[in-house]
């Protein structure tokens, strides 16, 4: 949905500017969600990203449908590769359901896109500004989701509607700070098609802007994510009175949203805490204390073009490139604090297929710095499809 929206920016429509997605990663960076490495479109990264997608794993059917993408490709963007504390249940349940965490956005006003299950890997959605699609997953473990978005753009400004279709591959690993927290070190990757000859001669002229509003995506999910995780953390009560307003979605989904995000309280005790009556009354006002109606004010003022307040101050210096020019991530040397970022030599923060649940190095990691534990990934909430 959001690469067919970013092509509108080609016909000159109102949309986001490089200057908010500059905002956007300032506030970020603010609040704790680090750079791991900065985004890119090299050729030679696309090539060894093909190469890594989980091919063996996948149905024939799905497979088919991933090369019909990379075999015509329009656009490629390997988006920053971020790290950022994270509560692992919350971020793995709103990974396998997509639309509760549509719901929310909606909900706390930073979004108008409705989004709903049409199966066990299906979803339809659509936006007020025109867009429109369906997305399925191809792939998902505990470390990665592999899925594509086939959508269009409609305006009364178009002679017609703007195709476009897009290979998503999210990758992810639990890491543990030396504070104990939990963190994720995240990296997406955009492969767009456009079917129309004209559409992707012009997009790649305005590959620029659009690799700028696909930088600003990654963004602005880690910030959600971060939001939701430090809600379960601090005020729990908070997601319960999100969950009781939410739409859209089944109503059990609302109890389990709430039990994802209490499941490190209930852990700690001998008995299970009671979910709370989530039944949506009339009237629900959200509670304007806390970090998490902070960081959503934040995110609002950004979209709305309003400059920036800071939410808190940067707790130290961010890492500085490597002798490659790029800031990347050891992948068993990530052993950081909260705050902190542990640098490696050229190496991935990529998931490595070998493993569903443990945090190893991929065989391309040539870092220097000790290992760290790995961290055990939850099971994820919904079956793997193959």
């Amino acid at each position: 949905m959001r690469a067919v929206v970013a092509t509108s920016v080609v016909f000159g429509l109102t949309l986001p500017s490089t200057a908010d997605a500059e905002k956007l990663e300032d506030m970020a960076q603010r609040v704790g969600v680090h750079v791991l490495a900065e985004g890119t479109s090299d050729k030679d990264m696309l090539n060894y990203t093909k190469s890594r997608i989980p091919w063996a794993r996948m149905s024939p059917r799905s497979r088919q449908r991933a090369s019909e993408i990379l075999n015509d490709l329009s656009q490629y963007r390997r988006m920053p590769s971020l790290q950022y504390r994270v509560d692992t249940g919350i971020y793995q349940y709103l990974i396998s359901h997509p639309d509760v965490a549509v719901s929310t956005w909606r909900v706390m006003g930073i979004s108008k896109l409705n989004m709903r299950q049409t199966g066990k890997f299906e979803y339809e959605a659509s936006a007020a500004d025109g867009s429109e699609g369906i997305a399925d997953v191809l792939w998902r473990d505990n470390n990665q989701c592999l899925f594509i978005v086939q959508g269009k753009y409609t305006s009364p400004l178009l002679p017609g509607a703007v195709h476009a279709s897009a290979l998503v591959w999210l990758q992810y690993r639990f890491v543990k700070g030396k504070d104990g927290s939990d963190l994720v070190n995240q990296q997406v990757e955009t492969f767009i098609h456009f079917p129309s000859g004209a559409v992707d001669a012009v997009a790649r002229m305005a590959s620029r802007v659009t690799n700028s509003i696909l930088d600003r995506n990654a963004f602005e999910v880690s910030l959600y994510a971060k939001m939701m995780s430090q809600a379960a953390e601090k005020e729990p009560e908070w997601i319960d009175q999100l969950a009781s307003r939410m739409e859209g979605v089944p109503p059990h989904r609302r109890d389990e949203l709430i039990q994802a995000a209490r499941r490190r309280q209930t852990a700690s005790t001998s008995q299970a805490m009671p979910l709370p009556h989530t039944r949506r009354p009339d009237r629900v006002a959200l509670s304007d204390s806390g970090e998490f109606r902070r960081f959503a004010d934040s995110l609002h003022r950004v979209k709305e073009g309003v400059p920036v307040v800071a939410v808190s101050q940067p707790t130290g210096p961010m890492p500085a490139p490597t002798g490659n020019g790029r800031i990347v991530a050891n992948q068993r040397g990530m052993s950081p604090a909260s705050d902190e970022v542990v640098r490696g030599n050229d190496s991935e923060i990529a998931a490595d297929s070998s493993t569903d649940t443990e945090y190893e190095a991929d065989s391309s990691v040539n870092g220097n710095s000790a290992a760290s534990s790995p961290s055990k990934a939850p099971p994820a909430s919904a079956p793997i499809r193959k």
